[in-house]
């Protein structure tokens, strides 16, 4: 069973409440009261349905940290005395915006929701030293790597769609971000670093997809400044097979970020047999493999990025090399069934 929110994005929602069933999943999606406060999404109707079904769990995974779903779910977890799983996904740190708001959650509701969780799962070394700092101990703390789907990349469609839409020509390099639009994301460094690579190379274009998170009217004008035109392109949010298909039609995959904690998105690219350039920030350096499977760069050097952007556009043979390796490990230590395996055996020894 799972319960999660009517929430598409921050501007649009599913309409009302529905269940969804197929096998033996049941999904309910509990529609949103008001307007939400950052990513902090209210479903009262969520608290009802706990009311009547957690006595029948066995297990519960919660996933991120600052929730009300968490708050909700902690307080009818525990009436139950059933116990839960941990997943914060990076989101633990104070890192950018409303550190008071998020001091007071942690204050009145995070610590007792670390303390209380039979487990901790940590993407990574830095999110272990997070749960310990919130008060998690090394009993309770497993490390639990993102998996990714292969299904979904084995049967890439023909090369050639995306560039078509956008019209880009098949000549012409393409560097790809997919994430949100944020300050953390480091865009506005990706930006003035493909300044500086085009200064070599004319040949290369920016594909820049995702949801505007605060900084697309930023990042557009400094690429005005810039004089970058029509060689930087927002696409927006792009799901499913048109995402896969811009995949498939880059070139080059980059992850400018000042903080990551395990972005998936690398997964994905290395699915696509292609070369990543990425800064050494979080989980990175375990998953990129500098000079293996991608190129690896210091945060906030627009530099260091640009050289490495260029060192893969002008030897084609070294970045090719580099994304077979990508796809090669990503179906070796990341591949959906490995992962599940590993964390069905935290939920039995949670049980037991």
């Amino acid at each position: 069973m799972v319960y999660t929110t009517n929430a598409l994005n921050l501007q649009s929602r599913m309409k009302g409440s529905r269940v969804l069933e197929f096998d033996n999943l049941r999904i309910h999606y509990f529609s949103i009261i008001g307007r939400p406060v950052s990513m902090v999404f209210l479903t009262p109707g969520m608290w009802f349905r706990a009311l009547r079904e957690t006595s029948s769990f066995d297990v519960a995974h919660l996933h991120e940290f600052r929730t009300f779903q968490n708050i909700v779910m902690h307080y009818h977890l525990r009436r139950g005395h059933v116990p839960y799983c941990l997943q914060a996904r990076g989101s633990l740190r104070r890192l950018v915006s409303k550190h008071q708001l998020k001091r007071l959650y942690d204050r009145l509701f995070g610590s007792k929701l670390i303390t209380d969780a039979a487990k901790l799962l940590a993407l990574s070394k830095e999110e272990v030293s997070d749960y310990r700092a919130l008060g998690g101990t090394p009993q309770q703390i497993e490390v639990l790597p993102n998996a990714v789907d292969l299904a979904e990349f084995k049967n890439l469609p023909a090369r050639g769609k995306f560039r078509e839409r956008e019209g880009i020509g098949k000549d012409t390099t393409v560097l790809l971000y997919i994430g949100r639009l944020h300050w953390i994301k480091g865009l506005d460094i990706l930006v003035r670093a493909f300044h500086k690579a085009r200064s070599s190379r004319k040949d290369i274009t920016l594909v820049v997809v995702g949801p505007d998170d605060g900084q697309r009217s930023k990042l557009q004008a400094l690429a005005q400044r810039l004089s970058l035109g029509k060689s930087i392109r927002f696409t927006g949010a792009l799901f499913g097979e048109r995402k896969v298909e811009a995949l498939v039609d880059s070139d080059i995959f980059v992850l400018p970020s000042r903080h990551e904690a395990f972005p998936n998105v690398l997964l994905e690219a290395y699915a696509c047999s292609k070369p990543v350039i990425a800064t050494e920030v979080g989980e990175v350096p375990s998953i990129v493999v500098d000079q293996k499977t991608g190129l690896v760069v210091p945060p906030e050097n627009s530099t260091a990025l640009s050289r490495a952007i260029l060192k893969l556009v002008n030897d084609n043979r070294f970045a090719q090399s580099l994304g077979r390796s990508g796809q090669a490990l990503v179906t070796r230590r990341y591949a959906v069934d490995a992962v599940t395996d590993r964390l069905e055996r935290i939920y039995e020894s949670v049980v037991a």
